[in-house]
């Protein structure tokens, strides 16, 4: 840029050059991307406005796409006051990029805008999905609907939005599905069902993003096997929790206190139980028969109450009574008190799946050992009511529905549930048309008397009647908006008034009979909306399915312990770090199933593609295996930890190769990501008895998140344990590229 251009930059725009971060100052960053966007007075003025308008970081953040004309100079202006938000979203960048689409469509602002403040860091991957489905030919008229669904289901696309139809509770119904899917593509329970459903391919390419590029795809990725058994010596959690913000330095917020009673009341099932162990000497066999009783003495309630036939109660295992218990619950009339109900899962839990003294004993250390207790025995509340629950509420599902009687008694559920709750919506709906206003109402001919009458020229109902039904077959229905220009104003203000109100005539016949009206076919004279509104419920044209219902049949039972899970969610959420940020679970799984494949392509490493059908390769290494973070809103995979496990000279190493996705790492706390994934680490060490995890000394083995806080921390536990392990030879990391480990950090030992 010629000097005296930069001088009159400095006369003219001083405020350019003052310093926005240590980095660099805004003149830096215009003059480094658009060197003369400076060079006339008129762009000089604007830049004036800008500054007036913006603060120098937001201004850097934004100013390439102004300069280029992406985002226009009027609305640049008015972003700060009107729509701050976007400045600081993640989803910015994308945002601004496409604002042909995105911002210069008023409605599609708004919805996006809204989308920002719903879901805030999640917010990108979500837009992006929305501006998909608006490129592939969904009708802009309906895109409410998609901000509906995404605020029940994070991963949007056209082919999603396809079976998001029919009645709400239908709706509800097809997102449990959904949600159990994408949940099972990385705990590795999926089933051949749920790889069969139409969806499923794009599910996978949402939950596994391919971020390496040309090293592998998810087709080729799919050429590796399920190698889950090379695990089975290995005592592996169903899930480990990744808390960041119990892994950080935490408080209360300011003026914020626990409700201490709350709390305890929580615990006071579990203590109970614990008590009632206790006086049986924790005899598990003398626990089930009493528990068997209790459950036997509520099934003969269920019987003596005559709602249901003696053939559809004919049950014999535990589980499939707890499942008619807890449908008869949601789904019927239950007299019943839920804490009984809760009462028995949480028995089945500790009875048949946990021991409770162990339980009490362990939840007690962890509590102790913490140097915030009241934190952490909120997350240990917040896993049995949220979590070990829901796995109990899943069990009892998927075991009840592989016993005959139980799977042919879940349709007469799923008809009860839909038509009744049709029923509902559909009478509230009505009640919304406002029936009485419709067709040919009083209000609505009184109205057409005051558009044609003129002197002493007034029409009778009956003549006006007869006007209209001639216009209405006339005019084919009144299907065009307009008429003639030719045409009288008031004939033009009849035509206009017709057409509108049959249009909302036929609006709510359609609503109320559950299909669409052909305008030629009918008269207003001939509609009694009256008579259609008192019809009864038709029921729904969506077909039963047995997967979706048993999805929402298990989040249904997951809703009687919601008054736990509030109480928990509430009292968690006066916790902040001392950077300011909100709680934030990953879920971990440790496995080696085929979809689990994908997630070294997630983490970025270029062994993602270290597959059959080369004759060695890392996936069929039997001493490899993963373990893979699930994001818990989005379900997308967030990267994963490499391992191996190795004996050498009596002691067995655990090697770990740590990569969680950088687009996840650059939005959290990298620290206190690293001290979650470590704890859990651990946890699997100590109940597999390793002596040790170990890093390999390569430091581009052992993360490629280099350069990073995540890295620092690595490099800082590496420090403090001042350990190292050499192994006796080479030992194979993977074959492609072709790494070997000897050298290695100790980065935990037990004790």
């Amino acid at each position: 840029m010629p000097l005296e251009i930069a001088l009159t930059i400095y006369q003219t725009c001083p405020r350019l050059f003052a310093v926005s971060d240590e980095k660099e100052n805004l003149a830096d960053k215009i003059l480094q991307t658009t060197p003369f966007f400076l060079s006339s007075p008129e762009n000089v003025e604007y830049m004036n406005k800008l500054l007036d308008e913006y603060k120098p970081d937001e201004l850097k953040g934004i100013m390439q796409y102004i300069v280029s004309g992406t985002i226009s100079r009027s609305f640049a202006l008015h972003i700060p006051k009107k729509f701050p938000l976007l400045l600081s979203s993640p989803a910015r960048d994308f945002v601004c990029e496409n604002a042909d689409v995105l911002l210069n469509d008023s409605e599609n602002f708004d919805l996006v805008y809204r989308m920002m403040q719903r879901d805030s860091a999640k917010a990108e991957s979500i837009i992006q999905g929305y501006f998909n489905c608006l490129q592939d030919g969904f009708p802009k008229e309906k895109r409410e609907v998609i901000f509906e669904f995404t605020s029940h289901f994070k991963i949007v696309s056209l082919q999603l939005l396809k079976g998001y139809v029919g009645s709400d509770v239908e709706k509800k119904m097809y997102i449990e599905r959904l949600k159990m899917i994408t949940e099972r593509m990385i705990s590795g329970t999926l089933t051949d069902t749920d790889r069969a459903e139409p969806y499923f391919n794009g599910l996978l390419y949402h939950v596994y993003p391919n971020n390496v590029g040309h090293w592998t795809t998810l087709e080729r990725n799919k050429k590796c096997s399920d190698r889950s058994a090379d695990l089975a010596e290995f005592n592996i959690e169903k899930v480990y929790r990744i808390d960041l913000l119990a892994a950080g330095d935490i408080s209360l917020a300011p003026g914020a206190s626990l409700r201490k009673e709350a709390i305890a009341s929580l615990q006071h099932p579990v203590w109970n139980l614990e008590t009632k162990a206790r006086e049986l000497a924790y005899d598990v066999e003398a626990l089930k028969v009493q528990f068997e009783q209790k459950l036997d003495e509520q099934m003969a309630r269920l019987r003596a109450s005559g709602r249901y036939d003696e053939s559809q109660i004919a049950v014999t295992t535990i589980e499939e009574k707890l499942f008619l218990l807890m449908a008869d619950e949601v789904y019927g009339t239950s007299d019943f008190s839920d804490g009984v109900l809760k009462s028995l899962l949480l028995e089945y839990e500790f009875i048949y799946f946990e021991d409770i003294q162990h339980y009490i004993a362990g939840t007690r250390d962890r509590v102790s050992q913490s140097k915030d207790g009241e934190y952490i025995l909120l997350c240990e509340l917040h896993e049995l009511y949220a979590g070990k629950m829901k796995e109990i509420q899943r069990t009892i599902v998927e075991r009840a529905l592989q016993q005959p009687a139980t799977a042919e008694l879940l349709p007469f559920f799923y008809n009860k549930e839909v038509q009744e709750k049709g029923k509902i919506e559909q009478q509230t709906a009505v009640a919304k048309l406002q029936v009485e206003k419709l067709g040919l109402s009083e209000g609505f001919l009184r109205h057409i008397k005051r558009t044609l009458g003129r002197g002493d020229k007034q029409y009778s109902d009956e003549q006006l009647k007869k006007l209209i039904r001639r216009y209405e077959r006339a005019a084919n229905g009144l299907q065009s908006k307009t008429v003639s220009e030719k045409t009288k104003k008031r004939t033009k203000a009849f035509y206009g008034q017709l057409r509108a109100q049959r249009e909302a005539t036929m609006k709510a016949v359609s609503q109320i009979l559950g299909g669409k009206m052909n305008a030629e076919e009918y008269y207003l004279d001939t509609i009694s909306l009256g008579d259609y509104a008192k019809m009864e419920h038709r029921g729904t044209e969506g077909e039963y399915n047995q997967e979706e219902f048993a999805a929402y049949t298990t989040q249904r039972f997951m809703d009687v312990f919601a008054p736990e899970r509030d109480t928990i969610a509430g009292e968690l959420d006066k916790y902040v770090s001392t950077k300011g940020s909100k709680r934030e679970v990953l879920n971990a799984y440790i496995g080696k199933d085929k979809e689990s494949a994908h997630a070294r392509m997630v983490g970025g490493v270029c062994v993602s593609g270290d597959n059959p059908p080369a004759p060695k390769n890392l996936w069929d290494m039997p001493n490899y295996f993963q373990m893979v973070f699930q994001d818990t809103e989005t379900f997308e995979c967030r990267g994963l930890v490499l391992l191996h496990h190795f004996e050498e000279d009596g002691k067995k190493i655990l090697t770990a190769s740590l990569n969680p996705s950088s687009t996840y790492l650059y939005s959290v706390d990298g620290a206190a990501l690293f001290e979650g994934i470590m704890k859990s680490l651990e946890q699997f060490a100590m109940a597999n008895d390793f002596d040790m995890i170990a890093v390999s000394q390569n430091h581009g083995i052992r993360t490629n998140r280099t350069k990073t806080i995540f890295e620092a921390s690595l490099d800082e536990r590496i420090k403090k344990v001042d350990k190292q392990y050499s192994f006796q030879q080479e030992v194979q990391f993977s074959y492609s590229p072709n790494y070997q480990m000897k050298g290695m950090d100790i980065v935990w030992s037990k004790k």
